[in-house]
């Protein structure tokens, strides 16, 4: 009867070591399970805030941007074609009647402005536009003396035009080596210009109606 009763109380204790060696078994498992899940969420909405980020970042940038583009383009400061159609309905000079213009930006009295220069078949005319509003601060104009256009078919040879019939009196000399504009002299259209070249400095008149070389000095640059 002991020995029956011991039997029964080995196979009991067995027993229940192995139920207790599989629940242990089954917890790490499930534990294991619930980790592994609360990592991929962690890394997923770890990409969702990264991606998140990087279009703010990309919006940010997008909209920086913009923002200094409309700052360039609100400016005010007017453009040298825009200064020059200012100055041609001033002096109500149509631009096809224009035979040259100039354009220089320059500082005056702490102003910046435009100085514009151009001229008709009969006349002069100079213009300071302010740069920041197109305001016209000075303008002048000077009569072109009629006895030089004479024929009323005679026309004003271009600057090009110009710069070849003073070329051709330096040998070797190119384009890169003359500077030249039109200019009036006591109402008499012409051409002046300088070309420097091989050492030495050639200074030029040229009548703008017939070409023909009204003054031609030469001198050494170094002296």
């Amino acid at each position: 009867m002991k020995r029956s009763f011991l039997k029964t109380f080995a196979i009991l204790s067995l027993s229940g070591l192995l139920l207790v060696g599989c629940s242990s078994n089954n917890n790490p498992t499930t534990n294991n399970g619930n980790s592994s899940s609360g990592t991929t969420t962690s890394q997923t909405t770890g990409q969702v805030d990264n991606n998140t980020n990087s279009t703010q970042s990309s919006n940010t940038t997008e909209n920086t941007s913009k923002t200094n583009a409309s700052v360039t383009n609100s400016s005010g400061e007017i453009t040298e074609e825009e200064a020059k159609t200012i100055a041609y309905e001033n002096a109500g000079v149509k631009a096809k009647d224009v035979t040259s213009v100039q354009v220089k930006k320059d500082m005056d009295d702490g102003v910046l402005i435009y100085e514009v220069e151009f001229f008709t078949a009969t006349k002069k005319y100079e213009y300071d536009i302010k740069a920041s509003d197109g305001k016209v601060l000075k303008l002048e104009n000077e009569t072109i003396k009629t006895s030089q256009t004479g024929n009323a078919n005679q026309k004003q040879i271009t600057e090009d035009e110009a710069k070849k019939i003073a070329l051709k009196k330096v040998s070797g000399a190119t384009q890169d080596d003359i500077r030249i504009k039109l200019d009036n002299d006591d109402g008499r259209l012409q051409y002046e210009g300088k070309v420097i070249y091989d050492g030495t400095e050639y200074e030029f008149d040229i009548d703008a109606y017939t070409g023909e070389v009204l003054t031609w000095e030469e001198g050494s640059v170094f002296d």
